[in-house]
């Protein structure tokens, strides 16, 4: 079985039931575009056997738009050549509260450490954070519900849905970990 890097955090709890998120492969060598349309341009024609994460819900014009391990990028590709191989899971409140009284912020304050030896990507809703291998950086994040994922190259992102309090600090550590793939039925 082919080993892939997953991004883990400290303290995570997986719910697999509101997963739709896919860890899927290429049947066929395919052109990897920037839009869901054959007219789009390519950005990369892909090998057989290609790894991507993409959602199984958000099909459009028959392209899904995914995440390519290997090279850390996204983009479209025919929904027609995945083959969905395990479902990625989506890990709840795997912040760790580490001020429990109000800071004078609205805001939340969430010390972020990507203890990798990779550059890495935090999205959060439509914003992205850029981070080198051992960055320390704390953001500010909203009141409320978000879904954040952590990307780098060649490694299955993380991704969790976490409820923010404002005017509270939290901390995240990202490190990596090498696990296997399982085929969905077997």
């Amino acid at each position: 079985m082919k080993q892939l890097l997953i991004i883990i955090t400290i303290l995570t709890c997986v719910n697999l039931a509101t997963a739709k998120d896919m860890i899927g492969v290429t049947t066929t060598a395919i052109n990897f575009r920037e839009g869901p349309s054959t007219d789009s341009d390519v950005i990369k024609v892909l090998p057989f056997a290609s790894v991507l994460v993409y959602n199984d819900t958000n099909e459009e014009n028959g392209f899904y738009y995914g995440y390519l391990v290997k090279d850390g990028i996204w983009g479209y590709f025919a929904s027609k050549y995945i083959t969905p191989v395990e479902e990625v899971p989506v890990h709840e409140n795997s912040l760790e509260e580490i001020k429990t009284e109000d800071v004078l912020l609205d805001d939340a304050l969430v010390e972020v450490w990507n203890d990798t030896d990779r550059n890495m990507t935090l999205y959060v809703n439509k914003l992205s954070y850029a981070f080198k291998p051992q960055e320390r950086m704390t953001i500010k994040l909203p009141d409320g519900d978000i879904r954040i994922r952590a990307t780098a190259k060649g490694v299955i992102p993380y991704i969790t849905d976490e409820s923010i309090l404002g005017g509270r600090q939290y901390s995240w550590q990202f490190y990596i970990v090498t696990s296997k793939i399982k085929p969905i039925g077997r």
